[in-house]
C-alpha cells in the first residue's frame, strides 16, 4: 500500500479514537444532566466506613415532604448517597435519542474532517496530473481504520459462545454508540442475557465507519472539484 494511504488510515484511526474519548465524557455528562433534570431526590442511603476500608449499610432514609438532605444528621465516619426517582419510559427514550444524536455528530465530524480532507487532496492531485483518483479510497481507508473495532466485535462473539462477559468492555470501546448498543441489548450488561441474534446486530458500529468514510471522501472530492472550478475561472 502507498505510504500516504497508510498515513491516512493511521490519522483517521487517531481522529476517531480521540472522538471516542470525547464521546465517553459527553455520554457521562449528558446522562447525568438528564437524570438531574428529570428525576428527584427521594431519599438517602447511609453507609458507615469501617477500619478495613469497607462500607457497611446503616440505614435507608425516605425523605418526608419538605425534608431535605441537610436535615439528616450523620455520625462520624458515615456518608450518605442520594436515592433518586426513576425516569419514565418516555423520558428514558428522549434521553437516549438526544444523547445518541450528539455522540454521532461528534464522532462522525471526526470522520468527515479526515476523509473529506483526503477527498479534497485527491481531487487536487488529479487536477495537477500527479495521480489517478481511486473513487473507493474512502471506503478502503474506513475499512482499515475499522480493524480494531472489528477485532473487538470478534472477541465479543467468541466470548458469547464461551459465556465470558465482555459486553461492558465492548460498550466502553464503542462509546460513540453507547445508547444504541444499550438499546440493542435491552440495557443488559451481561453477555449471557443477550441473544446471539442481538450480538450479530452489534456489528452495526463497525459497518458504519467505512460507509461514512466513503461518503465523506466523495463529499470532499466533489467539494474540492467545485472549489477548483471557482479558482480556475
Amino acid at each position: 500500500m502507498h505510504e500516504s494511504k497508510i498515513k491516512s488510515v493511521i490519522k483517521l484511526f487517531l481522529y476517531t479514537t480521540f472522538a471516542a474519548v470525547i464521546c465517553a465524557i459527553v455520554y457521562i455528562v449528558s446522562m447525568t444532566t438528564f437524570e438531574g433534570f428529570m428525576t428527584q431526590i427521594t431519599g438517602y442511603t447511609v453507609y458507615e466506613q469501617q477500619e478495613n476500608g469497607k462500607s457497611k449499610l446503616v440505614s435507608e432514609i425516605t425523605l418526608a415532604e419538605g425534608q431535605t438532605g441537610s436535615d439528616i444528621e450523620l455520625e462520624e465516619n458515615q456518608i450518605k448517597i442520594q436515592v433518586r426517582s426513576e425516569m419514565s419510559t418516555v423520558e428514558k427514550i428522549i434521553t437516549k435519542v438526544i444523547t445518541q444524536a450528539i455522540l454521532l455528530i461528534i464522532f462522525y465530524m471526526a470522520v468527515f474532517m479526515k476523509s473529506g480532507d483526503i477527498g479534497r487532496k485527491q481531487r487536487f492531485l488529479e487536477i495537477c496530473n500527479q495521480c489517478d483518483v481511486d473513487k473507493w479510497l474512502g471506503l478502503k481507508i474506513g475499512l482499515m481504520a475499522s480493524i480494531p473495532s472489528a477485532l473487538m466485535y470478534i472477541v465479543l462473539v467468541v466470548c458469547k459462545f464461551l459465556s465470558v462477559n465482555f459486553l461492558n468492555i465492548f460498550k466502553v470501546y464503542h462509546s460513540a454508540f453507547r445508547p444504541l448498543v444499550d438499546w440493542i441489548c435491552n440495557e443488559s450488561n451481561n453477555i449471557n442475557d443477550v441473544s446471539i441474534l442481538t450480538v450479530f446486530l452489534m456489528i452495526i458500529p463497525t459497518i458504519l465507519m467505512p460507509v461514512i468514510s466513503q461518503l465523506a471522501y466523495l463529499y470532499g472530492y466533489t467539494n474540492g472539484q467545485a472549489t477548483q472550478k471557482i479558482i480556475y475561472k
